[in-house]
């Protein structure tokens, strides 16, 4: 059965980065962890589409064209380019309606394209300074926004990740844990949080990541069979839930290929979920083939800014 399934999956012929929804001090910050493995938590949001060339290496596809620079429509919505995957359209469009929906829009997408868009750390770092201060306009107006919560949160723990930042792998937490609180069935902020305790756990060891961060494995397989058992809970929840076991141990690679599984059958209600579904399916394809290696450096390459340098 595996074989055929191996057999009958066709992979899109330009997978993607992982997505998700997603920042901040350099290397000198005083928070500054031990560098380590990378994140494989995925993670939420991405708008590059990775092919591969003959020598392996991803190939970047930028949606508005050659030119590199997002042109906005005149016609669209940012919530509507934002589901089209349009994500450099959604972030003009966002900031020029300048409502609590538009900014939110705006930040998630301008995430995506620091997440996924981009191999060089600093323009990294500059898109998502312009994300953060999209959340914070929506926190300024309403404090206890959960969505800018949230994404901002998703934001913090890829700062954290790509400035191996203790301070913003801590303030992340306490984004995840307020949405949380306020709304106990999202199922996005229960997986976040597990993601960040399993990448913590994963890039610094087990010991050290408790001790330091607070941050279990036991916590990552609680949150997530939490987020699991949600009802219309969004294909991002299984992915982020595999990624993460890969990146804890080899050994986790059924369980994986399992929620990959479950994942690729679900249809996508956006840009982001369709991207998380082409990165389940690429990740899927070699476990399929039993190449758990491959597999775990695939999910650590295409997760959020897992290519930049």
């Amino acid at each position: 059965m595996r074989g055929a399934a191996a057999a009958g999956l066709r992979l899109a012929a330009t997978p993607v980065a992982l997505a998700l929804g997603l920042f901040m001090p350099g290397a000198a910050d005083a928070g500054a962890l031990p560098a380590g493995g990378a994140l494989a938590a995925a993670p939420q949001f991405g708008q590059n589409q990775a092919g591969q060339t003959q020598s392996g290496q991803p190939r970047i596809w930028r949606p508005w064209g050659g030119s590199g620079k997002p042109v906005a429509s005149q016609s669209a919505t940012a919530a509507e380019a934002f589901r089209r995957g349009q994500f450099g359209e959604a972030a003009i469009l966002g900031r020029r309606e300048g409502s609590v929906a538009g900014l939110i829009v705006a930040g998630r997408a301008t995430t995506a394209r620091a997440a996924f868009e981009t191999r060089e750390r600093t323009a990294a770092r500059d898109l998502l300074r312009a994300a953060e201060a999209d959340f914070d306009a929506v926190l300024a107006r309403d404090p206890d926004n959960s969505d800018a919560l949230l994404h901002k949160g998703i934001a913090l723990a890829i700062r954290a990740k790509l400035d191996n930042s203790s301070s913003a792998a801590r303030a992340a937490r306490s984004h995840f844990q307020k949405v949380i609180a306020a709304r106990p069935s999202d199922s996005l902020a229960i997986a976040w949080l597990g993601a960040w305790h399993g990448d913590w756990t994963a890039r610094m060891g087990a010991l050290f990541a408790a001790t330091s961060l607070g941050a279990r494995a036991s916590y990552a397989h609680k949150h997530f069979e939490t987020a699991m058992a949600m009802p219309n809970a969004s294909l991002q929840v299984p992915v982020l839930y595999a990624t993460t076991l890969l990146a804890l141990s080899p050994g986790n690679a059924e369980k994986a290929r399992q929620l990959l599984e479950k994942a690729v059958r679900q249809p996508p209600r956006d840009g982001v979920e369709r991207l998380m579904r082409d990165n389940a399916r690429a990740i899927l394809l070699m476990l399929q083939r039993n190449d758990v290696q491959r597999a775990r450096d695939t999910a650590r390459r295409l997760a959020p800014v897992g290519m930049v340098s």
